[in-house]
């Protein structure tokens, strides 16, 4: 499960300053704005997704889940698909009368990917939510054992981080864990964008920076660049694309990171995407 730190996000958001026309080229085009405030940019964005509504009944998704990196010769390394389930929202408890509040149910990503253990590749499955890490290897007779090993757990944990990271920059605009500010039309990749700037609150552990540049002609989210918190320096971007509707919600399946000489330096590939599975809760508590 390697491959993921590389594009831990950035974030920044600027000025909307031409016309959105809807991805589905559809009804009246987007009000044309010209804002310096990230509330409006936030209405645009959200209005492309289907609305705020649209956005918040995201509860859970599916994907395969496919990584690559490149070598010291630029040659791009593609690791073998991994299977990844995403419970996206905590759950607050709900007053169930007499029989008392419900549990809580926290966020959780499931992801079932092969290890090279020994010089054999075995299945591996781990389940990470805000409080654990479990991490299950299967055993000689086809079952799973959960494993203490410090550097698988800390992969697993590590890589549900960094995804959850870029998902809640484009998915989850309204958060409380991310601070937005808007800095401005800025020019990359020969494209006038609005920009915001993002960063987690302390608690989520995300160190980076990132700027969000929100394309002139969709309103999404098209490029995204990462800085050092200390120095404030880019330190490389990720162009992010082949977004899918699912029923309003576009869904990102591409992100290609580069460093800050644009050197290409890995890729997510999201296939077979599914917004809203049934996924039992045993998913996230057991192999």
């Amino acid at each position: 499960m390697r491959c993921l730190g590389f594009l831990l996000p950035l974030l920044v958001a600027a000025p909307l300053a031409s016309a959105q026309t809807p991805v589905n080229g559809g009804g009246k085009p987007a009000e044309i704005v010209v804002s310096s405030d990230w509330e409006r940019i936030l209405r645009l964005y959200q209005q492309v997704h289907g609305g705020p509504e649209r956005l918040a009944e995201l509860q859970r998704m599916s994907f395969d889940f496919t990584t690559s990196t490149f070598d010291g010769e630029g040659k791009e390394l593609v690791a073998d698909p991994q299977k990844v389930e995403i419970r996206f929202h905590n759950s607050a408890s709900i007053d169930q009368g007499e029989a008392g509040p419900s549990k809580p149910v926290p966020r959780a990503v499931r992801v079932e990917s092969q290890v090279d253990l020994g010089g054999e590749k075995v299945a591996l499955i781990s389940v990470v939510t805000p409080g654990s890490v479990h991490v299950w290897v299967e055993n000689a007779e086809g079952g799973f054992d959960e494993t203490n090993a410090r550097e698988l757990r800390t992969n697993a944990a590590n890589d549900a981080n960094a995804l959850l990271a870029h998902l809640d920059l484009i998915l989850m605009p309204d958060s409380e864990e991310l601070l937005f500010r808007f800095v401005g039309v800025r020019q990359r990749d020969d494209v006038k964008y609005a920009a915001v700037e993002a960063e987690f609150i302390p608690m989520r552990g995300v160190q980076q920076l990132y700027r969000n540049y929100f394309s002139p002609v969709t309103s999404l989210i098209e490029r995204m660049d990462i800085y050092d918190p200390k120095s404030k320096r880019r330190v490389g971007c990720t162009r992010i694309g082949d977004y899918e509707d699912h029923g309003g919600i576009k869904f990102p399946r591409s992100f290609k990171s580069y460093d800050k000489n644009e050197n290409p330096v890995g890729s997510w590939v999201l296939s077979s995407v599914k917004v809203n599975p049934e996924l039992p809760a045993t998913r996230f508590s057991a192999p």
